[in-house]
């Protein structure tokens, strides 16, 4: 067995982050033992947490530190980021950290920085003692931009009691009415657009993919009903994660639930394509 001990500081009580806490831990299938606890005495006070983590093996291990992370845990005295150059203008390296909307601090040369100019779908570039985050299209090559989970610490911000938590994709939806009639209503327009030798523009958004409608989307093209398709860049990119990861803004398409840390996939799918289309467009294609 292998052990960790982490801490965890913020209003871990309020905001429900301790008891979320101990939920992963123990569905992740670990163990854990509180050796420490301070509870702020008041509603400004913050709280305090070290616990001990045991599990079966350091992959494991690691990867329920990567699930704590968004809770405010981090391993104290734990070693630097990870911190590699880009190599080209517009996109990170792999493995970049994509940052969430929260607090983040990143520990460099033994010290934590305070990242700057905080926001949700960026890269946390270094410069000198400061950090920023930069989206993925103002990164420059030679930047140096912090990869993997290594040395950063995220403060999650207090969750009120009357605030619903956020849940973005991640309810069950139920209609109110059964659709069948509009479907077949649409279906009967169709085809007497082609009987008429008519041409079909479909406006299409990321909703294609989300639904699980892509595959759906395509016969339509095979057997001819689809002669313009309208669209931004945001179906091309729910397209491309799902191809490389499965999951639809983290979702995973074959079960209908979040996946850990499934938001980065989307993020990572934008940085996969970006090189490639720099590439092309220095060729000249």
């Amino acid at each position: 067995m292998y052990s960790e001990t982490v801490d965890a500081d913020g209003h871990l009580i309020d905001s429900g982050d301790l008891q979320a806490i101990l939920t992963t831990i123990v569905e992740h299938g670990a163990t854990y033992e509180i050796l420490r606890l301070d509870v702020g005495r008041t509603n400004d006070d913050g709280s305090h947490l070290t616990i001990k983590l045991t599990d079966r093996s350091t992959d494991n291990l690691q990867h329920l530190l990567a699930k704590l992370s968004p809770f405010g845990c981090y391993v104290p005295g734990e070693p630097d980021a990870v911190v590699r150059e880009a190599d080209i203008d517009g996109a990170a390296p792999e493995d970049f950290y994509s940052t969430t909307n929260h607090r983040t601090s990143v520990h460099v040369d033994g010290a934590w920085i305070v990242v700057e100019q905080q926001r949700m779908d960026a890269a946390i570039v270094i410069d000198g003692q400061r950090a920023r985050c930069r989206k993925l299209r103002d990164i420059r090559r030679y930047d140096r931009v912090v990869c993997g989970m290594q040395g950063i610490r995220v403060a999650p911000e207090m969750q009120g009691r009357d605030k619903p938590t956020f849940g973005f994709m991640s309810n069950e939806v139920s209609s109110e009415r059964r659709v069948e009639v509009a479907v077949a209503r649409v279906a009967n327009v169709l085809r007497e657009i082609k009987q008429r030798r008519g041409k079909i523009a479909f406006v299409a958004g990321p909703v294609v993919v989300h639904t699980g409608g892509s595959q759906y989307f395509c016969e339509l093209v095979r057997m001819g009903y689809v002669d313009v398709l309208l669209s931004g860049n945001a179906l091309a990119v729910h397209d491309i994660e799902v191809a490389l990861s499965g999951t639809s803004l983290g979702i995973d398409l074959n079960t209908g639930h979040p996946v850990e840390h499934g938001h980065r996939n989307h993020m990572r799918a934008i940085n996969a394509v970006r090189p490639i289309a720099g590439r092309r467009k220095r060729l000249g294609s």
